[in-house]
């Protein structure tokens, strides 16, 4: 069994905390209370599910956050990592166990962040798409591993608000880890669909490319490269999850990520990514 550093069950203290901030995590309807301790980059934000959970259980946002990072962990792509966390937390004058995320600035210090969809709306030309834009920043590797997972996830939103540029001392710029999704995996198919078609096209609401994940998968650099999936990677990928989750969104989140990776095999070796 893989040693596991992202969760936290033992519960923590944070009734010292204020949730005075709010936050739409991940492109998600609605907003989510958020608290931080010290500031720049060397802040930790912590984060509130958005909605209630099945008692015992982590909430389905703060789950797929948490798979999202391990699966980008997996394939070596940079991103933001997520901890998970039980913690006492104070709200409304009540004190309340809950399961949250822990996380940091996904940029370096003296750097300042803005979103793809800010940046371009200054700095883009007129008959270029954010597409575009970004191929000729050379930023198109990170862009095809941003495609990669969120096909694999079946990520159904990766707005121009969750793809975020960071602005150097020198005025260079540089695109900023990714951030994990938390509309993803099962919660992206209706009615269980993923259980007997987990390559079911997902309409997204993409910022880049189309609203197809898949076809999205041949706008990618054809140079791109990334660490395989396994069949070991499950341990992985679920580690410290069965007690915590349920277990057949585990299951199906495996189910879609492994068959979609054979679906990516299979482009691949088609000549049609190329």
């Amino acid at each position: 069994m893989p040693r596991i550093y992202d969760i936290i069950k033992a519960p923590q203290d944070l009734t010292y905390l204020t949730w005075d901030e709010r936050s739409a995590p991940s492109g998600a309807p609605g907003t989510s209370p958020k608290a931080r301790e010290g500031t720049g980059a060397h802040a930790i934000i912590y984060q509130l599910p958005q909605s209630p959970a099945v008692p015992g259980e982590v909430n389905p946002d703060l789950l797929c956050q948490l798979l999202s990072s391990r699966l980008m962990e997996l394939l070596g792509i940079p991103h933001a990592p997520i901890t998970l966390m039980r913690a006492y937390v104070r709200r409304n004058r009540r004190t309340e166990l809950t399961w949250l995320t822990k996380t940091r600035p996904n940029r370096r210090q003296n750097q300042q962040k803005a979103s793809l969809a800010q940046v371009f709306g200054t700095m883009g030309r007129p008959d270029e798409t954010p597409l575009e834009f970004c191929q000729r920043n050379d930023w198109l590797p990170q862009i095809s591993g941003m495609f990669l997972v969120d096909y694999l996830s079946a990520n159904r939103s990766r707005t121009g608000a969750q793809i975020e540029v960071a602005r150097n001392p020198d005025g260079s710029l540089e695109m900023t880890p990714l951030l994990p999704s938390s509309q993803c995996f099962t919660t992206s198919f209706r009615m269980q669909m993923w259980r007997s078609r987990p390559l079911e096209p997902i309409r997204a609401n993409n910022y880049l490319g189309s609203a197809d994940a898949a076809g999205n998968l041949l706008l990618m650099d054809p140079s791109f490269s990334c660490a395989p999936l396994t069949t070991a990677s499950r341990a992985a990928f679920l580690a410290g999850l069965k007690s915590i989750a349920d277990g057949a969104s585990l299951n199906g989140a495996w189910t879609i990520v492994w068959k979609r990776w054979q679906a990516y095999q299979e482009l691949l070796g088609s000549g049609r990514a190329e």
